[in-house]
């Protein structure tokens, strides 16, 4: 049965952590036109213990760079407000990602294989397009493929790396020499030093959210799912290996506690060689605001069995529930760029940083390709001693998947049902959106929903707009008629590839012609070195001959 008591405690935690401010926070100059708000540095105060890196959060994110810190011979500590790991959602990825994942050697590869529950060849999207009556079907494939199982990869990346469960944390001050971090639990309160306080709590972060000032989301998808103990019935033709997934949207809106909403629903097919047949079936409801989750389950359940004939709530193995916040794009002229520090010797990371695919909703890919290498620069800087600002806001996830971010969150507000909006308009949009992304080159288009943009992509993109007046109409609409922000972000975006790309392509010529350069110099150095040692050591011969046979 589905996990009320659990959805009730998240619903109770993440109102708490909603209704909180970190500071105060001052401003500072990032760059010639925008600025950004940092910690002050404070005085030094009295403490407890004292550690080099101090991680609130031991969610995926947490606990992934806990790990590879650790593995570089750093003393990290890890606080986690919930009394067990927190895990309340799957983790799917491609496989591309996962590999990126095995790549970072947090696990040994045998252990990371162990973490996965279906290893997937298709995926299909389905639409009931009330327009022709019929139903659409678009592939999905390469971007969900594989599905890890969250809570034993929490538990494998905890081993050995000392995390305190139950312990409320709270960044105090920073000062010259460090991060002052107070806790709590169960009554007793202390204070650690850090030389690096990173804060992976995800999107409520008290801190994330003063640095970004307070910024809500244009929407939050409401995640509730639930993993069934059998493989149900399909309703595909069954291919040689089991379908990734198999999400559907609905003409019809569903009236919940949320008020009025549509529904995606999404089934995976989590059978594989190695674990007993499974199904997970999730559905995300997209509302303006946070909902609570708890009256939401009651609502959507009795709506699984559209996408997965036979269930039945008593097949519940596992809940899994959640919030997914929307993007909003990086305007031109933004006041407060998004920052993923919060000053010096603070870093936000993963969702609390928004390091996420917007379009997917997933939070731990972005991590997953880039923490090997965010590690290797969070470790040089404390191995330099230099935590500053200006140091640590570069420690993010690649500057492209960013760009494609504010792309993707152009049009990810189609999965937000305004009130507005005529009954059916989600799937509309939907259906717009898919049929110009499957215009796109199908290796192109999995890239780019995995934040993976190219200026030749944007180019297709854009070409696709001036040639389908509803996409335009669409896009306009969802962003509520903001046509300046809409040309502004891609402008921004474009510029900002274009830089990219050329700064690549001149640094690939360039490196070729040092290396050609360094090729011809090599020679003639070497000649040079060779008539240096030769007359120094023909002149250091002339010398011993003229003592052993002084001239009379």
């Amino acid at each position: 049965m589905y996990d009320r008591e659990g959805v009730e405690r998240y619903d109770r935690r993440i109102q708490r952590a909603l209704s909180q401010r970190e500071g105060p926070l001052v401003e500072v100059r990032d760059g010639f036109f925008r600025r950004a708000r940092v910690l002050p540095e404070s005085d030094e105060r009295p403490f407890d213990e004292q550690v080099e890196v101090a991680i609130a959060g031991a969610g995926p994110s947490g606990l992934l760079m806990a790990r590879l810190l650790s593995q570089r011979g750093h003393r990290v500590v890890v606080l986690e407000q919930e009394e067990s790991l927190p895990s309340h959602t799957c983790l799917n990825l491609s496989r591309e990602e996962f590999q990126s994942l095995v790549d970072t050697r947090a696990l040994d590869e045998a252990a990371f294989r162990t973490l996965v529950l279906g290893d997937f060849d298709r995926g299909v999207f389905r639409l009931h397009d009330s327009a022709s009556g019929r139903q659409q079907d678009f592939d999905w494939n390469r971007i969900y493929n594989i599905s890890l199982d969250e809570r034993r990869l929490l538990e494998l990346l905890a081993g050995g790396i000392e995390v305190r469960l139950g312990h409320e944390s709270r960044l105090e001050r920073v000062s010259g020499s460090g991060a002052y971090v107070e806790w709590s639990r169960a009554g007793r309160r202390g204070c650690l030093k850090a030389e690096l306080f990173i804060d992976a709590r995800g999107w409520t972060s008290p801190l994330a959210r003063a640095a970004n000032g307070h910024l809500d989301a244009p929407f939050v998808l409401e995640i509730v799912s639930a993993r069934t103990d059998r493989e149900l019935p399909r309703e595909l033709s069954a291919p040689a290996r089991p379908i990734g997934i198999h999400a559907a949207t609905y003409d019809a809106e569903v009236e919940t506690s949320a008020g009025k909403v549509q529904p995606i629903l999404e089934r995976f097919s989590d059978a594989a060689p190695n674990v007993k047949p499974a199904e997970l079936i999730t559905s995300f409801v997209a509302t303006p605001q946070v909902a609570p989750l708890a009256p939401l389950v009651d609502d959507l359940l009795p709506h699984f069995a559209r996408v997965a004939t036979g269930f039945a709530e008593a097949q519940v193995a596992r809940s899994y529930f959640g919030h997914i916040p929307g993007h909003r794009p990086a305007r031109l002229w933004e006041r407060f760029p998004l920052q993923t520090s919060a000053g010096d010797r603070t870093l936000l990371l993963g969702t609390a940083a928004r390091q996420m695919s917007t379009l997917t909703g997933a939070a731990f890919g972005p991590q997953a390709r880039n923490a090997g290498r965010m590690a290797r620069e969070i470790s040089a800087a404390l191995a330099e001693g230099d935590l500053s600002f200006r140091r640590l806001k570069r420690i993010d996830i690649d500057r492209k998947e960013r760009l494609a971010q504010d792309i993707e969150a152009l049009f990810a507000p189609i999965m937000l049902l305004d009130s507005f909006e005529k009954p059916g308009s989600v799937n509309q949009d939907w259906l717009a959106f898919m049929r110009a992304s499957n215009s796109i080159d199908h290796d192109q288009k999995n890239a780019a929903f995995r934040d993976q943009l190219s200026l030749s992509t944007l180019h297709t993109l854009l070409g696709l707009c001036l040639r389908e007046p509803r996409l335009v109409a669409m896009l306009a609409r969802n962003n509520h008629g903001q046509v300046g922000m809409l040309a502004g972000v891609l402008l921004s975006v474009y510029f900002g590839l274009l830089r990219l790309e050329l700064a690549d392509l001149l640094r690939l010529r360039f490196g070729a012609l040092r290396r050609l350069l360094a090729a011809l110099l090599r020679f003639p150095a070497f000649l040079a070195r060779v008539f240096v040692i030769h007359r120094t050591a023909a002149g250091r011969q002339s010398e011993l001959r003229s003592r052993s046979c002084p001239t009379p």
